[in-house]
């Protein structure tokens, strides 16, 4: 099933009931995880694995085997999410459910607001309301609406700041930070709605199958009549270029009943067919938006360029060139959207969704426009200071009037207590400084789960490479594009054994350094087994650097070649594990003391060679199979000029 959080939660927990228990999910490398779970679900299975996997930011997909006929699998899911008061006080929270897409046998929810300070609730129709607490429950029910919580209390501070627990000195050094920013202009800090312009690009391209399109029609349907006589609106249909629907030109003009049953008509005519190019119908779209008025570009189809730019960071960095910068919405349409791209061109300023079928169609198109209608608060920034690392967002922000901006950094010194916020509202610039009310919390890790989650936003942004975001997934337990969450069947395989929680490893912590430097000579043993032409001095070379800087590494001309692969092997001073990806070499091999093989499986991912040294001990083979290594090797099984006093292997031990 589908499974989607809020806009702004970090998915902190996934768990499943085995024998009364929750058994907890760990973060697998998502190939790896994916060919686990398939290799344990088959007829009569004794297996019972389960599986999550990322889709798109805040949706994701869960799988569970088995769940027989009348049966009931209980499934634990946790996210944290904070909900920032608008000017008058009030908070929203929303309860995604419309896009579970199953019926549910019980759905409850419970809401507590006993430790709250809030003066007046509100909820969707049906919840039961007993002082500070909430139920809400349906019973054998597809959900088609989300469930929906309106708090009324404090206004909203001009800016505050919440802190994690510093170092084990109660220092501040080590921990994170959350700070929260009203507008420095307050009259920004309202929502206004002086009417909006709408372009709404249809992807007519050949990949766009009859059913999307007639979704795209319906969807325009759903957004054209919602518009009022303030707002203009233009459609169009577009490939590598665009064509005005129901009109001669591409021009914006009042939404008015004739307007709108000429487009709808024309759109459900168009033709299907020809390549995809996102940013040409962006431009396009763009260029008909009046820069003066509140203006937004809905773009519905699968997002699935063909020609031109097709990667996030490219198109990223050239709608931020566009002045100014489109406010962009999607809607994710027709065979595997590319979502993700989507919501990565939107974010921060706009919104992507997903409908699958007419019944998502009218509740999405309200929850947009109602979103477009709040003019953009423009390059909205703070400055928290030296004392405060790796702050996100790394760059200004466009954000809707009234939305709060939250910045997250790591506290190197002391944490913030006055910071500068910058913003552009209706073409002036206005700066603030601000005061920061702030708190320390025992927020059991959110901090920096939110913070991790920032900077994989931010990878994601710029198309870093897959190793990084691995990394980052696993040193932090996140769930990624290239990460998952997994639940082995019980009894499925041993444990690996236990170690240092994974996502405290980074690949530069893997590092097995050994004392050598340039000035030192290898060992003659080591250049007589190196092959011919191969120093290995360059990989203590590399290693030095690695030492002191990863932003740019001298890489030796020559690499070993072995077998016509290349491998680094752990062994005096050949080669560290960090120096795969920077060489591109085929694999690693991992002795004893080199580092935790799950935590090298999930950073090299499937498609890299894993071996590991087990020396002469079967148990040792049959655990570093259990977490991730493709080939385990025994040994030395005759006597080693280059290792002297290495393990000895009987050969009785292959018998």
């Amino acid at each position: 099933y589908t499974l989607t959080v809020p806009r702004g939660a970090v998915l902190q927990r996934f768990a499943v009931e085995r024998r009364g228990n929750m058994v907890d999910a760990t973060v697998q490398e998502r190939a790896s995880a994916a060919a686990q779970y398939q290799a344990q679900v088959y007829a009569g299975s004794p297996f019972d694995p389960a599986l999550l996997e990322w889709d798109a930011p805040g949706r994701y997909h869960a799988r569970l085997f088995p769940v027989a006929a009348g049966s009931a699998r209980r499934i634990l899911v946790t996210y944290t999410q904070w909900l920032n008061p608008t000017q008058d006080g009030r908070r929203s929270y929303r309860l995604p459910l419309s896009g579970i897409g199953a019926s549910v046998g019980e759905l409850r929810a419970e809401v507590d607001l006993s430790r709250t300070a809030i003066r007046e609730v509100r909820a969707t129709s049906g919840t039961l309301v007993d002082g500070t607490s909430l139920t809400f429950r349906r019973s054998d029910v597809t959900p088609t609406a989300d469930f929906v919580l309106d708090l009324l209390g404090a206004p909203a501070a001009e800016g505050s700041v919440l802190r994690s627990p510093g170092d084990t000195e109660g220092n501040d050094r080590g921990a994170y930070v959350r700070v929260a920013l009203q507008a420095p202009d307050r009259g920004a800090r309202s929502a206004h709605d002086d009417g909006v312009d709408v372009v709404v690009v249809a992807d007519h391209s050949a990949a766009t199958g009859a059913e999307a399109a007639a979704l795209q029609v319906a969807f325009v349907d759903a957004l054209t009549s919602s518009l009022t006589p303030r707002d203009r609106v233009l459609v169009l249909a577009g490939d590598v270029g665009v064509r005005p629907q129901g009109k001669a030109t591409a021009r914006l003009d009042a939404a008015s009943g004739d307007a709108r049953t000429a487009a709808l008509d024309a759109l459900s005519r168009d033709r299907l067919g020809g390549a995809t190019d996102l940013l040409a119908m962006v431009e396009a779209a763009h260029a008909a938006l009046d820069p003066e008025r509140n203006g937004a570009i809905v773009y519905l189809g699968d997002g699935r360029g063909t020609v031109g730019e097709r990667e996030l960071s490219e198109l990223r960095t050239r709608l931020g060139r566009m002045q100014p910068r489109p406010r962009f919405y999607a809607v994710a349409m027709g065979e595997g959207p590319r979502l993700d791209l989507l919501a990565g061109i939107a974010a921060p300023s706009g919104l992507a969704a997903r409908v699958v079928d007419r019944s998502e169609v009218a509740r999405t198109a309200m929850t947009l426009l109602s979103h477009m209608a709040r003019p953009l608060v423009r390059g909205f920034r703070a400055e928290l200071g030296p004392e405060v690392e790796r702050v996100y967002p790394t760059e200004p922000v466009d954000l809707p009037a009234g939305e709060a901006l939250e910045v997250l950094g790591r506290v190197v010194g002391r944490s913030p207590e006055r910071v500068t916020v910058r913003a552009r509202w209706h073409g002036a610039e206005r700066t603030s400084a601000v005061t920061l009310s702030g708190l320390v919390i025992p927020d059991r890790g959110d901090l920096r789960a939110r913070w991790a989650s920032a900077r994989l936003e931010h990878l994601l942004a710029r198309d870093e490479p897959r190793a990084a975001i691995v990394e980052l997934g696993t040193r932090y337990g996140l769930i990624t594009p290239f990460t998952s969450l997994f639940v082995p069947g019980e009894d499925a395989y041993a444990p690996p054994p236990p170690v240092s929680d994974v996502r405290d490893f980074s690949v530069f912590d893997m590092l097995p350094l050994v004392g050598c430097s340039r000035s030192q000579d290898a060992p003659p043993q080591v250049r007589a087994a190196s092959p011919a032409g191969y120093d290995p001095l360059a990989s203590v070379s590399i290693m030095e650097q690695l030492r002191t800087s990863t932003s740019e590494i001298r890489l030796p001309n020559k690499l070993p070649l072995i077998g016509h692969l290349t491998i680094l092997q752990q062994f005096q001073v050949l080669g560290v594990m960090a120096l795969t990806f920077l060489v591109q070499a085929d694999g690693i091999h991992l002795g004893r003391d080199d580092g935790n093989l799950v935590a090298a499986r999930a950073i090299l991912g499937p498609d890299r060679l894993l071996g590991a040294s087990c020396y002469a001990d079967f148990t040792v083979a049959r655990k570093a199979a259990a977490s991730g290594a493709d080939y385990v090797a025994f040994g030395a099984v005759f006597p080693s000029l280059t290792k002297p006093n290495a393990v000895s292997a009987a050969v009785d031990l292959f018998s």
